[in-house]
């Protein structure tokens, strides 16, 4: 993800940035970095689900790289010290560039929004450190995850080396809840029940219908891929909007797009086994997608829209089906559908020379989501 396409997601930048007042003390210079990243923290959610890694240290490596390779790196002068937000930082990345204070809030507005959403568990702080011996002034910030433990991550992207541990004669170490509560927006609770914060997504019990989903999606199923790059293209913001409200993540679902955007679409299910079986656990979320298409692109989409209809449909057909069998029943309309599976998958290879060869290689993801769609639509319920 470059810096021009993050842009998409975050508020326009007006070419303004806050400038610190001069003669500020040590004290000063450190408030002033810890109300600068309360005051922009926000403006990071759209944008932090993009630097996710496997592991903490691999989402920490992402956020350094991107720093190194996106905003160049600038002393700026003690006459003109400024605090940006992440567009100022990213729009200018290339131009007057950015110094330690601008990384290291970029960095914590990443994380701090990374552990709001759960995603991971990354806790930080910001370091500011000195190297002059018997100065007891900071003259750098950068920032440090699992602070104070034995497995420290330090991410500077002023340094050549990610998680490099530069030795320093003075550190002070704040952490985001060491900041003041007389700033605007500081002291805010987020709804809570029992104890949890509300959000307003379809958590793990969704997971499965957005991997089939996101299957298809990389199939170009219904020319879906093709519709969505479409709609990325035109509203970045109301895609990712849509889909991490559905509880994904958008780099899955851009991967999955850019994956299928370039195949040829499949139209229906009479080119894929026959199997109705394979998209069947994704049919709620094509039929969001129908309605989010609709009124992104302002175009309607009937054959997506009867597709998704007709999969709701057997869905609920085989559920209410299987209610009225008996175990030994069940057991058998099992077998019966592999039985046909098998059998259909036997005659589609044994097809004549003259008939048009078949690749189903290609049709190896779109299987496996048959799999899982029969597995969750005649477990005993």
């Amino acid at each position: 993800m470059t810096g021009n396409e993050l842009l998409n997601y975050l508020p326009a930048y007006q070419g303004k940035e806050k400038i610190l007042k001069d003669q500020q003390n040590t004290d000063d210079i450190i408030n002033e970095i810890l109300n600068g990243h309360n005051q922009y923290s926000n403006q990071y959610k759209n944008i932090s689900s993009f630097f996710i890694g496997s592991t903490p240290k691999k989402t920490l490596n992402n956020i350094w790289n991107f720093l190194k390779s996106e905003v160049r790196y600038k002393v700026e002068p003690e006459s003109k010290q400024t605090i940006k937000s992440p567009a100022a930082i990213i729009a200018t990345g290339r131009t007057t560039g950015s110094d330690c204070k601008n990384y290291s809030l970029f960095t914590a507005g990443i994380l701090n929004n990374i552990n709001k959403n759960r995603s991971q568990k990354i806790p930080f702080c910001f370091r500011f450190t000195g190297y002059k011996f018997f100065d007891t002034n900071p003259q750098h910030v950068f920032i440090v995850a699992y602070p104070g433990t034995d497995h420290e991550i330090w991410c500077d992207a002023v340094l050549n080396k990610f998680d490099y541990k530069k030795p320093y004669t003075i550190k002070i170490d704040k952490k985001p809840k060491d900041m003041l509560v007389g700033i605007s927006g500081i002291g805010a609770k987020p709804k809570t029940f029992a104890g949890k914060i509300l959000r307003p997504v379809l958590k793990v019990a969704a997971s499965p219908a957005r991997n089939a989903f996101l299957a298809l999606v990389g199939l170009n199923f219904m020319g879906l891929a093709t519709k969505l790059d479409k709609a990325n293209t035109k509203q970045p913001k109301a895609l990712m909007d849509w889909w991490e409200r559905l509880g994904g993540r958008i780099q899955n679902l851009l991967g999955q797009i850019n994956r299928g955007k370039g195949k040829k679409r499949i139209f229906g299910f009479e080119n894929s086994l026959g199997q109705v079986e394979e998209a069947a656990i994704a049919s709620p979320i094509i039929a969001a997608c129908v309605e989010f298409l609709k009124n992104t692109l302002k175009e309607a989409a009937p054959e997506l829209q009867k597709v998704a209809t007709e999969l709701i449909i057997n869905k609920a057909k085989n559920v209410a089906a299987r209610q009225s069998l008996s175990k030994v029943d069940r057991k058998l309309m099992d077998q019966q559908k592999v039985n046909e599976f098998n059998q259909e998958w036997q005659d589609q290879t044994t097809q004549t020379a003259s008939a048009p060869k078949i690749d189903y290689m290609k049709y190896a993801p779109f299987i496996l989501v048959a799999g899982v769609g029969i597995y969750f639509l005649t477990k005993k319920k």
